[in-house]
C-alpha cells in the first residue's frame, strides 16, 4: 500500500494537470463522435482572441512548452499556487467562451459539449500556431 501510494505521488508530481487515463493513453469507451473541425476551429479562433497577453503566455507556456508551476512562477515572481488558480481560470473561462461560440454557430447545447469532450489527439487544431498568431499579431 505505501509502495503504490508512494508511486501515485512520484507520479502526480512529474505530471502537469494530465489526468491518469490521458496519460495512459487509454481512450474512453464508447460511440466515436467526429468533431465539427470548422465551428470548433472558428469558436476557438474567436475565444483565444479575448485573452489577454499574459494568459496566452500562461497557456502556452504550461501546455505548450511544458514548464512547471514552479517555474512559470520563477519567471514571473510569483507562487505556483497563484499561477496554478490563474490557470484553472483561465481554462474555464475558456471553456465556457467555446461552448458559447459553438452554440452561436448552431450547435445545439449538448452538442457543442460534445464537441470538448472528444478526444484531444482526434481534433487537427493547432493550438501553438494560433496562441503564437495572436501573440505575433498583437507585437506587430
Amino acid at each position: 500500500m505505501v509502495l503504490a501510494q508512494d508511486y501515485v505521488n512520484r507520479f502526480r508530481a512529474e505530471r502537469r494537470l494530465v489526468r491518469f487515463v490521458e496519460s495512459a493513453d487509454i481512450r474512453p469507451r464508447g460511440i466515436y463522435v467526429a468533431p465539427d473541425n470548422a465551428k470548433l476551429a472558428e469558436a476557438t479562433d474567436i475565444a483565444l482572441t479575448t485573452l489577454s497577453s499574459e494568459e496566452r503566455f500562461l497557456l502556452s507556456a504550461h501546455y505548450l512548452d511544458g514548464c512547471t508551476l514552479a517555474e512559470i512562477g520563477r519567471m514571473l515572481s510569483l507562487h505556483e499556487s497563484t499561477i496554478s488558480r490563474r490557470l484553472e481560470k483561465i481554462t474555464a473561462a475558456l471553456r465556457k467562451k467555446i461552448l458559447r461560440g459553438l452554440r452561436d454557430a448552431g450547435s445545439g447545447r449538448r452538442e457543442a459539449e460534445e464537441m470538448l469532450e472528444v478526444d484531444v489527439r482526434d481534433i487537427t487544431l493547432n493550438i501553438r500556431e494560433r496562441l503564437t498568431q495572436e501573440r505575433q499579431g498583437e507585437s506587430i
